[in-house]
């Protein structure tokens, strides 16, 4: 479950700004996330990150929380931008992430 985000969806970038977007997440499912095996990814929306795929920081125990942080650069153009990632092992998505930023 996310817990936090920042920025906040709406927030207004700077066009072709670098930015960093940060979920903090808690662990409320039955097993423990290892970080060997957990991942999070690129799932849809528009392209904004310089990485699509990101390992689990730590491990996290049922009822932990964690840091998600994806390193981002903003578009040339103004506009509104959706982007989509979430946390993986395997093929299985869970806990999906989303950011909307106003680029100006």
């Amino acid at each position: 479950r996310i817990i936090s985000q920042d920025p906040m969806d709406n927030t207004i970038i700077a066009k072709n700004a670098d930015f960093a977007v940060l979920w903090q997440v808690i662990n409320v499912g039955a097993n423990a996330w290892d970080s060997n095996s957990v991942d999070y990814h690129y799932l849809s929306g528009e392209k904004l990150h310089k990485q699509s795929v990101y390992d689990l920081p730590n491990s996290v125990p049922t009822g932990g929380q964690t840091d998600i942080i994806v390193n981002m650069k903003a578009p040339k153009q103004e506009g509104t931008y959706l982007t989509n990632w979430s946390l993986r092992v395997g093929k299985q998505n869970f806990c999906k992430l989303k950011v909307t930023v106003v680029v100006k």
